[in-house]
C-alpha cells in the first residue's frame, strides 16, 4: 500500500460495513421484519461505532462543536444523534433493495424538469448530506440517460442491488476507474450526447486537484473534477440535497447552480470583452454549490455525513 492509498483509507473507507453474507442476510431480515426493529437496534450499533471509530468521532464533534457552533455537551449528544441518523439511512438502502418504498418530496422539481425538456445534457451534484442515493430510486428521467459516477470499491452486494435499481430507471453507474481517466471519458461522452451526469462533489479523496472554498465560515476543499467537467462543456448544472425527514419520508432539494455573477476575469478576448476561462467558471462554480451545501447543513446539521477532517 503506497502512503497515498494509507492517507485516503485514513480519511475515507469508501466502502459499506459488513461481508457480503451478512448484508445479503439483512435485506433478507428487511424483507419480513417491520422497520422500526432494525432502526432500534441502530440505536445500539451507534454507540459500538462511536467507541470504535476515535478519528471519526473526533472529527464529527469538532464538526458540531466548531462549525455548527454548538456547547460541549450539545456537541456530546449531537454525535451520537448522528450516527443513529447514519445507520437508519444505510438501513433504509437495504430496505429499498428488499423492495420497501419511501416517501421522497421534492423541492425544486421544476428547475430539474426544465433541464431535462432541454436537448443539451445537465450535471447534477450530490453531497454527503443526508442520502442523496435516494434521489437516484425517485428523481428520474424518461427524456434522457442517466449516469451515476460511483466508487468502484463497494462491495459486491451493494454493487449489484444498486445496478438492479438503477438499472429500472434508466440510470446507469459508471465506476471511478484506476487511471483517473476512464471514466473521466464516459462522463464526457454522457454530457455530449445530451444526457445527465451525476456525481459527489464534496470528497477530494486525497486528489491535488481541489478549489478551497468557504463553507460554515472555514476554508474547505472541493474537488476539482466535478466542476471542470461542467465549466469545460459549458453545461447547465444543479445540486441536490436529500434529507431524511420521517419514517419512510425523504425531502429532496434541487437548487441552480448559477455562477453569472461570481465570476470575475481580467483576460479579454479578440472583441475587447472580458473572457472567462473554463477554470475560472468551475471555480465559481464549486463557491457557488459550497454556498448551497452551507444552506443545507445550517437546515440539517445532524445529517452530515463526512467522518473525517473536512475542513483545514
Amino acid at each position: 500500500m503506497t502512503q497515498d492509498t494509507h492517507d485516503r483509507r485514513k480519511k475515507w473507507a469508501g466502502r459499506t460495513d459488513g461481508a457480503p453474507w451478512m448484508q445479503r442476510a439483512l435485506i433478507g431480515a428487511c424483507r419480513i421484519l417491520p422497520l422500526w426493529m432494525p432502526y432500534s437496534a441502530m440505536s445500539l450499533v451507534a454507540l459500538g461505532y462511536i467507541i470504535g471509530c476515535p478519528r471519526q468521532r473526533k472529527a464529527i464533534y469538532r464538526y458540531f462543536r466548531q462549525r455548527q457552533g454548538y456547547s460541549v455537551m450539545k456537541s456530546i449528544w449531537s454525535v451520537y444523534k448522528n450516527h443513529v441518523l447514519f445507520g437508519s439511512v444505510v438501513l433504509d438502502r437495504f430496505m429499498l433493495f428488499a423492495g420497501k418504498r419511501f416517501r421522497l418530496d421534492i423541492d425544486g422539481y421544476d428547475i430539474y424538469m426544465t433541464l431535462n425538456d432541454q436537448p443539451e445534457g445537465f450535471v447534477m451534484f450530490g453531497s454527503h448530506t443526508g442520502n442523496f442515493e435516494m434521489a437516484g430510486y425517485e428523481l428520474v428521467s424518461t427524456r434522457k440517460k442517466f449516469y451515476v459516477l460511483a466508487y468502484s470499491g463497494e462491495t459486491e452486494t451493494v454493487t449489484e442491488n444498486r445496478r438492479r435499481l438503477l438499472s429500472a430507471n434508466n440510470i446507469f453507474i459508471i465506476p471511478t476507474s484506476a487511471d483517473g481517466m476512464s471514466h473521466l471519458f464516459a462522463l464526457n461522452n454522457a454530457l455530449a450526447q445530451g444526457d445527465i451526469v451525476s456525481l459527489a462533489a464534496d470528497r477530494t479523496l486525497g486528489s491535488s486537484k481541489f478549489f478551497r472554498c468557504n463553507i460554515l465560515g472555514a476554508e474547505a476543499k472541493l474537488p476539482a473534477g466535478p466542476f471542470m467537467l461542467a465549466a469545460q462543456r459549458n453545461a447547465p448544472a444543479i445540486a441536490v440535497f436529500v434529507n431524511k425527514t420521517g419514517y419512510k419520508k425523504y425531502k429532496a432539494e434541487v437548487v441552480r447552480i448559477d455562477t453569472t455573477e461570481r465570476v470575475e476575469t481580467s483576460d479579454k478576448d479578440v472583441s475587447g470583452k472580458k473572457a472567462v476561462t473554463s477554470r475560472e467558471r468551475a471555480a465559481a462554480m464549486a463557491q457557488t454549490y459550497a454556498d448551497r451545501l452551507t444552506d443545507a447543513m445550517r437546515r440539517h446539521p445532524l445529517q452530515w455525513f463526512n467522518y473525517f477532517e473536512f475542513w483545514n
